[in-house]
């Protein structure tokens, strides 16, 4: 190079070089990222995003069947499309209906055996979680957030 005559043409060279090799160490840098770190689009997302929209599918076509009337809300929820979100918003909705499920299922039962007539022992389940009272704890209250 030095026999060119031109001190132009190393400089530009080097340059050339110098940039070439950033943008492949970027490259391979932008690569590992999405390979380790992404959670929308890798395999296992994938496989858990499936089940996920199976469960809400299955969720969905149970209806209003098994939700109280102040849980029938959840079946309103507009839930993001899968496809470009990692799935926690979904998986958090789940949650929320299945104990919705479940808290009418046990109320269900409570009422069964006759112990809503009884003077309940436990929470009163009509009142908004912050005004909810206990008949067995001390101070007739219980913790919330």
């Amino acid at each position: 190079m030095r026999y060119c005559g031109s001190k132009k043409l190393i400089t530009y060279w080097a340059t050339g070089l110098v940039t070439r090799l950033l943008e492949v160490t970027h490259g391979q840098w932008l690569y590992r990222n999405i390979v380790v770190h992404d959670s929308v689009s890798d395999a296992k997302a994938s496989l858990r995003k499936e089940e996920i929209q199976m469960e809400i599918e299955m969720q969905q076509e149970l209806g209003e069947e098994g939700l109280l009337e102040e849980d029938k809300y959840l079946l309103e929820v507009n839930l993001e499309d899968l496809e470009t979100t990692n799935g926690e918003r979904q998986e958090y909705w789940l949650l929320a209906i299945r104990a919705a499920r479940e808290a009418c299922r046990l109320r269900s039962e409570r009422e069964r055996e006759g112990n809503a007539d009884e003077g309940d022992v436990g929470l009163d389940l009509t009142l908004p979680p912050r005004l909810r009272r206990c008949t067995i704890c001390p101070r007739n209250e219980i913790e919330t957030e």
